[in-house]
C-alpha cells in the first residue's frame, strides 16, 4: 500500500512539473511588430506627393526618437495614443494612423482625417 502511494505522489509530482514547464512558455510572444518606436527604427523607401509630383522619399528613424526626412527635412517622432507623431523642425507636428505588414517591412502611413496613404518599405 505504501509503495502505491509514493507512486501515485511520483506520478502527480511528474506531472505538475511537466504541467509548469509547459505553462512557463505561455506568455504573450506574438512576434508581430508591436506598437512603439521600437518598431519605426531603421531606413525606410517609398513615395510621396510633393508640389503635386509623386517622388521618392528616404525616412529614417533612430533609437533616440529623431527622423531624418530627405523630402521634408527632420525632426523627432513617438508613438502617442496609437498614432505616429512627427514633429518636424520649424514646421509642426503630422500625426499619422499606420500599420506594417510583411513582418514588419512594409510600413503603411495615413495622415490623420485623410484617406491619402504612404507605403514605405524597410531598406
Amino acid at each position: 500500500m505504501r509503495n502505491k502511494t509514493k507512486k501515485q505522489l511520483l506520478i502527480v509530482g511528474i506531472t505538475v512539473l511537466l504541467v509548469c514547464i509547459g505553462l512557463s512558455g505561455c506568455t504573450d510572444t506574438n512576434n508581430s511588430v508591436d506598437n512603439n518606436e521600437y518598431s519605426f527604427v531603421g531606413t525606410w523607401l517609398g513615395e510621396t506627393i510633393k508640389s503635386e509630383k509623386l517622388v521618392e522619399q528616404t525616412i529614417t528613424y533612430f533609437s533616440n526618437g529623431t527622423f531624418s526626412n530627405d523630402i521634408f527635412g527632420n525632426g523627432t517622432y513617438e508613438i502617442n495614443n496609437s498614432k505616429l507623431v512627427m514633429a518636424y523642425y520649424g514646421t509642426g507636428n503630422i500625426t499619422y494612423d499606420y500599420s506594417f505588414s510583411d513582418d514588419g517591412n512594409t510600413l503603411t502611413l495615413t495622415k490623420t482625417g485623410t484617406i491619402n496613404s504612404e507605403v514605405l518599405t524597410k531598406q
